[in-house]
């Protein structure tokens, strides 16, 4: 028996939309299909119920942002070492050591924008991890 429901599917689990009854251990055919109309609406409407993340409506400025920070990164972290900065439309804006302070200060110069506060030390290389083969004896 064949039965298709709306359902929105994260990555990692599958959220169904439709009420649907499927008894324990029952093993399941889930194919995705790409539903444009779907995708469309949630992004244009962040709280459309269908929706399971909430997408910011300042969210290109947040990304902008970040690739701007990234951008500057270096020059950021030996002209402000071991600071916190505050980047607005590309720019430093201000400075502090005090990540608290700093913000209670863009908070109330900057109100109802982004600002993006981000440390300046520099990048730390993630260690690289190599998953290990492991070897079975006597197997049959």
């Amino acid at each position: 028996m064949s039965q298709q429901v709306r359902a929105v599917f994260d990555g990692k689990r599958v959220r169904f939309l439709d009420a649907v009854h499927i008894p324990a251990n029952t093993p399941l055919l889930v194919t995705i299909l790409q539903d444009d109309e779907a995708d469309e609406r949630s992004i244009s409407h962040p709280n459309a119920g269908d929706s399971l993340f909430y997408i910011s409506p300042e969210r290109e400025a947040m990304l902008r942002e970040a690739r701007s920070f990234e951008s500057q990164r270096e020059q950021l972290a030996k002209q402000y070492p071991g600071e916190y900065v505050a980047l607005f439309q590309g720019r430093v804006v201000d400075h502090d050591r005090d990540r608290i302070a700093l913000l209670h200060r863009v908070e109330k110069s900057y109100p109802d924008k982004f600002v993006l506060i981000r440390p300046t030390s520099p990048l730390a290389k993630p260690p690289l991890r190599m998953p290990a083969p492991r070897i079975r004896r006597n197997f049959r």
